[in-house]
């Protein structure tokens, strides 16, 4: 008989979700930092890098938030 917990439906680490979180902070802040080196017109290197940073870091973020731990339940819901 196949038993129906995979290890695809476990879910992760708290560790790896601590660092996937980690990560995406990272990337936020250092957006964050090259927005200072972008010019007026946004035309030069930052104006491109910056953005992509930023979104990126977020988007990590909010992936990082929804992931399901191994234990089944996510830390400060309440069942």
């Amino acid at each position: 008989m196949i038993n129906d917990s995979t290890n695809s439906d476990r879910g992760i680490s708290r560790r790896t979700k601590k660092i996937i979180f980690s990560a995406g902070l990272a990337v936020y802040l250092i957006g964050l930092y090259l927005l200072t080196f972008v010019n007026s017109m946004a035309d030069n290197w930052a104006g491109t890098v910056s953005p992509i940073c930023i979104i990126g870091g977020l988007i990590t973020l909010f992936v990082s938030l929804l992931l399901k731990t191994e234990s089944g339940e996510n830390p400060g819901t309440d069942t």
